[in-house]
């Protein structure tokens, strides 16, 4: 039986021009916010999902709108089980995952919030930020730190472990 490499087609891409998208730097301190006439940003809200969105299998915890952003310190490797549980739960927001892995050296609560921060100044591009309901106190100060000019809802309970 031939290899599978044997029958797949010699497929070669030719490396021109033709096949490089150009990126160019934008200086993006020109969108408008609504204040000098411009077209308004759509306004959001943004979510953590641990101690907001996920308070545990018996509570509910705080919901997003249709057209919120889920921001989440959980690895990108814990993608599919997290996307399972928001659509158990009938929420289907767009999710940042965090890049780092689990078992990564650098991956940490502080490094969550810092990830956090860069997601949502990147957000702030194209969106009107209006609250980011947070749950974990040293995430909450790494986006203070980014000094974003968003608020932040803090929700402290016991419910979840951090």
């Amino acid at each position: 039986m031939p290899s599978r490499s044997e029958n797949s087609p010699n497929i070669q891409v030719p490396k021109s021009e033709a096949n490089v998208i150009p990126f160019e730097p934008h200086d993006y301190t020109d969108f408008h916010d609504g204040d000098d006439g411009g077209p308004e940003l759509p306004l959001i809200n943004t979510f953590d999902i641990d101690g907001v969105i996920f308070m545990g299998d018996e509570f509910t915890g705080v919901w997003p709108g249709p057209e919120d952003i889920i921001i989440t310190g959980r690895s990108i490797t814990q993608s599919d089980e997290t996307l399972s549980m928001l659509r158990e739960r009938g929420i289907f927001n767009q999710v940042y995952f965090n890049p780092l892995r689990r078992n990564d050296p650098e991956y940490s609560r502080e490094a969550s919030g810092e990830w956090k921060a860069k997601v949502l100044r990147m957000l702030q591009i194209c969106y009107d930020i209006g609250i980011h309901f947070e749950d974990d106190p040293i995430q909450i100060e790494k986006i203070q730190q980014a000094k974003l000019d968003i608020n932040i809802v803090h929700l402290h309970h016991t419910l979840t472990v951090k």
